[in-house]
């Protein structure tokens, strides 16, 4: 066998993988600048590393405007198969713990410190109260008593002595006095009348079973799972588009790879292409073979 034939090929693909390797390597090596003489040497710090910026700037961008968009999010945590299994967990939940014999606070408060879980009672509650007395000013539930109050004595003006005494304008001045003092009772009184009646009703809800609430979650005939669904469904339809833009998917992916150590981002590049980068050095290997081939070829001719 003429081994000075093989030499060529074999040499060829030696040098094609050697040079293939180093030049893999030199994407992420060294990781940092390397200087001479108070000089930058070139090919340093890696390409990867060098362009590091750029590369996070471009990845940041092609995730949160291409890949993790309202529309791909909205349709996978909207997609059939997550809200079935999303009903089937409540349901499923609300059955276990329908002979959960805890008192709901002591439940609550297994999570939530105690203090923590009051204070959050008491502004709910005053929070509460604030809102339905606005939504019954709103109403103007003064103007109304009155008016019924003044419907009614016009309906006595036709059947008593007394009140048939009453002129139209001592009517109208006294439901206007009636309107006036309602509202501002509605107003002054309203807010902690309501929110007492709010306290005893939460209190006596903290002192029910846990088991006790789903059990009349269960007796109410209510799907608790399609009514989660569909509250989950809603909010995420509502708040999708407000919530991605406050958190801004581009930039959170972006500053995540800007703060990577370079050897962290080695480390990741070659976990997810590992086997392409070995496959560029052994076609480097393979190159240098069929061109050493070649050249044999080509002496002989």
């Amino acid at each position: 066998m003429n081994w000075t034939l093989l030499a060529g090929p074999i040499i060829g693909s030696i040098i094609g993988y050697f040079t293939n390797y180093i030049a893999v390597k030199m994407l992420f090596r060294p990781w940092e600048p390397k200087y001479l003489f108070g000089k930058q040497l070139p090919f340093t710090p890696g390409i990867i590393p060098k362009s590091k910026d750029r590369i996070a700037r471009t990845i940041g961008s092609a995730i949160g405007e291409n890949l993790l968009t309202q529309d791909a999010i909205e349709k996978t945590v909207l997609s059939d198969e997550l809200k079935t299994k999303l009903h089937d967990k409540v349901n499923d939940t609300v059955e276990r713990y329908t002979h959960d014999e805890r008192l709901i606070r002591d439940a609550i408060t297994y999570y939530v410190d105690g203090d923590q879980f009051d204070q959050v009672m008491e502004r709910g509650e005053n929070l509460a109260a604030a809102k339905l007395v606005s939504k019954i000013m709103e109403m103007n539930v003064g103007t109304i008593v009155a008016t019924q109050v003044g419907g009614a004595i016009r309906e006595k003006k036709r059947t008593s002595l007394l009140a048939k005494m009453l002129s139209e304008d001592v009517i109208r001045s006294l439901t206007q006095q009636i309107a006036l003092r309602v509202n501002e009772t509605v107003e002054q009184e309203g807010p902690e009348l309501i929110r007492y009646k709010m306290h005893q009703e939460f209190s006596g809800l903290e002192n029910k079973t846990v088991g006790e609430m789903f059990r009349m979650l269960e007796a109410s005939g209510l799907d608790t799972g399609q009514l989660i669904t569909s509250a989950y469904e809603t909010l995420i339809r509502k708040k999708l588009s407000s919530i991605l833009r406050t958190i801004d998917i581009s930039k959170i992916v972006k500053e995540k790879l800007d703060a990577m150590d370079p050897k962290e981002m080695e480390a990741l590049t070659l976990q997810v292409a590992k086997k392409e980068l070995n496959a560029i050095i052994n076609l480097g290997a393979l190159i240098g073979f069929v061109l050493g081939c070649l050249n044999v070829v080509i002496a002989l001719i």
